[in-house]
């Protein structure tokens, strides 16, 4: 072999070597385009999302900021929208089983409260701490001591954890022995109060818990599902609405009613409409507008009577509705 062949063997090794960088750089290249790319999209769609939230309307959102002495009515209706036409109980062996910051307006000190206007409405429960038996003789004499008084220490605020009681309820039954002589069978059984609700296990006490939770702790039926599952309790989200709705229609309703009676009885109303959303309302988007109208009697020396009447609109129908045959100043 002259230099010659050499020379074209060491030249088409380098051509073959070169051919593989390319394709190497050619595949990598085209992984970097298709990463890029993914970026891009990844990117565009966060920009498209961001842009919905910021100008598209949202059923989940209120447009309207809060203000203060204002409700703020998002998804109001969760009882009426979970709540089951046809609702089954949930039996004893289903159910056991396993706020932001005010800003502040001004650097002025408030003035401190005192323990006793903090903790004024707390009931008071003394808890005297004993000594042991070896601690009730005398180091010195071996004498039993005696008492002397007791010696405050400290105070301290404790809570009760809540805990879920199955209650079976039954009742005592009597037979006159007398009767009994003379062949006249006379039984005697004692009243068992009504039921909160019919074939239903809710009680007073859960029921008005679950009530409060959801109306003044603003907590929604899956939270508090989830706190009963805590408890030993499996209840669901419709059953928990099931029982506000009936409880309302049959105790609060006529409550309503008969506050509205006397409100029209007044001299003096004042009423305001506060805009509010309502999900899954038959016919309506979800980002409709609705008002809940809100009206309270006077500064009179009576109670006071405010009451709640949810509309669609802020049409002046709904106070003349609302408030027929009241003849006072509105």
């Amino acid at each position: 072999m002259d230099y010659r062949d050499q020379l074209i063997i060491d030249q088409q090794k380098s051509i073959e070597n070169l051919t593989n960088e390319i394709s190497a750089l050619r595949k990598e290249h085209k992984e970097q385009i298709q990463s890029l790319n993914q970026e891009i999209a990844n990117l565009n769609e966060t920009i498209r999302t961001i842009a919905g939230k910021r100008f598209s309307p949202s059923s989940e959102s209120s447009k309207a900021k809060q203000i203060e002495g204002q409700l703020e009515l998002d998804f109001f209706n969760e009882a009426e929208y979970l709540a089951e036409e046809n609702p089954s109980e949930p039996t004893i062996d289903e159910m056991l089983s396993k706020a932001e910051p005010l800003p502040l307006k001004d650097k002025k000190r408030k003035a401190r409260s005192k323990r006793e206007d903090l903790f004024t409405d707390l009931p008071i429960k003394e808890e005297i701490i004993p000594l042991t038996e070896d601690e009730k003789v005398c180091d010195v004499c071996n004498s039993e001591l005696i008492p002397l008084g007791k010696e405050f220490v400290r105070e301290e605020i404790r809570i009760i954890p809540a805990k879920v009681e199955r209650v079976q309820l039954f009742r005592e039954s009597y037979i006159c022995p007398g009767c009994k002589e003379d062949d006249v069978t006379e039984i005697v059984k004692s009243t068992v109060p009504p039921a909160l609700l019919k074939h239903s296990l809710a009680s007073a006490s859960v029921v008005s818990r679950v009530m409060y939770d959801k109306h003044v702790n603003y907590l929604p039926f899956n939270r508090q599902a989830k706190s009963f599952e805590r408890l030993g309790v499996n209840l669901s989200r419709s059953v928990l609405a099931n029982w506000v709705n009936s409880a309302a229609l049959l105790y609060l309703q006529p409550m309503f009613n008969r506050l509205h009676e006397e409100l029209l009885k007044r001299e003096v109303i004042m009423a305001d409409e506060t805009p509010c959303q309502v999900h899954k309302e038959d016919g309506r988007k979800n980002t409709s507008k609705s008002f809940m109208w809100i009206y309270r009697s006077g500064e009179d020396t009576l109670p006071e009577i405010i009451l709640y009447d949810y509309q669609i609109s802020r049409s002046g129908d709904h106070p003349i509705d609302f408030l027929n045959g009241f003849s006072g100043y509105l």
